[in-house]
């Protein structure tokens, strides 16, 4: 078997705030959103450990709650009584909007 020497996954906590801004490698590949052994709130992404790191915009909102305005669905939590959906920033999405 081959591996890529530069490309891991990397585990980021994330804080149940109305934006969370994370520094991840160019690239980066959203897989996971789930709690980590500790049933904290953590994202887990594939990055190139050599690349840049930018600035990526995450939010976490609750079942019912309003949905935010250029994100794009990445997944659902459930825990015990409370289901979260991670949302991310479509960097995209906004470029389109300001006619870039």
């Amino acid at each position: 078997m081959h591996y890529l020497p530069n490309k891991t996954i990397w585990k980021f906590p994330l804080a149940l705030e109305e934006e969370i801004v994370l520094k991840v490698p160019v690239g980066g590949i959203t897989r996971h959103f789930g709690l980590d052994p500790q049933s904290e709130f953590a994202v887990w992404i594939e990055v190139d450990r050599t690349a840049l790191r930018i600035d990526r915009k995450y939010a976490i909102v609750g079942t019912g709650h309003n949905l935010p305005n250029l994100y794009t669905y990445f997944g659902t939590l459930i825990e015990g009584k409370f289901v979260w959906h991670l949302y991310e920033f479509d960097y995209h999405a906004e470029q389109m909007r300001n006619g870039a």
